[in-house]
């Protein structure tokens, strides 16, 4: 049985368009690649029933994707009512919607404090992502290289092309450390984070353990300066 992808994207430009996701497609490694699925139209996928007021799906895989990237431009019946799909897809599936006219967006219930540049969507009972088509081009490989990288699909990756989830996990890490600073530098040098923040930072056991005891010698300030001064690097 073929594994199924992850990602499904539906887009009618042609390669030969400016930011089409088929000139995108073949931007990709093989490895990236094998994560998505991708379709020119909604055809095979759903239609609406007789009385126009609801989807008939003809694919039960369509469940199973996380995201589906959608080209909301598209002259598709089905997109007249953006919103009545988005609701029969979720909560299981993250729709975005994606055209060269959109805005940069998150949906609040997802991300409450999120870069304070981008517009929220506010539709809390549908919810969905919207993004423009230049910078979902631009980003969608950074977007997959995150899942391969960590095993997790982070959408802030997908709008901000300077995300750095390495970074992100290390702060958060930085500040069980700190935690444990305000105590004694050997109790912060000896907790579970200090350990996992240096095997985020390509350090070795053998490495890590002779850190461990440099910075138990530290004081407060050459502690804090030191684990600040390698977070640089990440």
């Amino acid at each position: 049985m073929e594994k199924l992808k992850p990602i499904l994207i539906i887009d009618d430009k042609q390669v030969i368009e400016q930011f089409s996701s088929k000139e995108l497609l073949l931007q990709l490694t093989p490895e990236q690649s094998a994560l998505i699925d991708f379709q020119e139209t909604s055809e095979g996928l759903w239609k609406f029933n007789i009385n126009e007021d609801d989807f008939v799906f003809f694919s039960k895989q369509l469940f199973s994707y996380k995201y589906i990237f959608l080209h909301d431009s598209y002259d598709n019946p089905a997109l007249k009512h953006p919103v009545l799909l988005i609701e029969k897809l979720a909560p299981n599936t993250k729709v975005i919607l994606f055209s060269g006219n959109r805005s940069e967006s998150l949906n609040p219930n997802d991300f409450n404090n999120y870069i304070p540049q981008f517009k929220y969507e506010q539709n809390r009972n549908h919810p969905h992502f919207e993004i423009r088509r230049s910078i979902y081009f631009r980003n969608l490989k950074s977007f997959v290289d995150n899942y391969l990288k960590y095993g997790d699909f982070m959408m802030e990756a997908l709008y901000d092309s300077n995300y750095n989830h390495k970074k992100n996990i290390a702060t958060s890490l930085i500040q069980v450390i700190f935690s444990a600073l305000e105590k004694s530098e050997f109790e912060a040098a000896n907790t579970p984070e200090f350990n996992k923040y240096f095997e985020l930072a390509g350090y070795t056991n053998e490495e890590i353990e002779a850190i461990k005891k440099n910075y138990s010698k530290m004081n407060y300030k050459e502690f804090m300066d030191a684990i600040n001064d390698e977070l640089k690097t990440l």
